[in-house]
């Protein structure tokens, strides 16, 4: 399992106002190694459309 704690920690307080905060806020704080690769690629995703309105 990877721990993603601090990383979703930082990422909410950067962007406390984006989607991305709201999806963190819902993930666990450790996901298996072979979902961390696919989670990236979506938050990534969800944080350029956020940035786009």
């Amino acid at each position: 399992m990877v721990n993603i704690r601090t990383f979703k920690s930082r990422i909410i307080a950067k962007f406390p106002n984006d989607p991305i905060a709201e999806v963190l806020k819902n993930e666990p704080d450790e996901i298996p190694p072979e979902e961390l690769v696919g989670k990236i690629s979506t938050w990534e995703s969800i944080l350029v459309a956020g940035r786009r309105h």
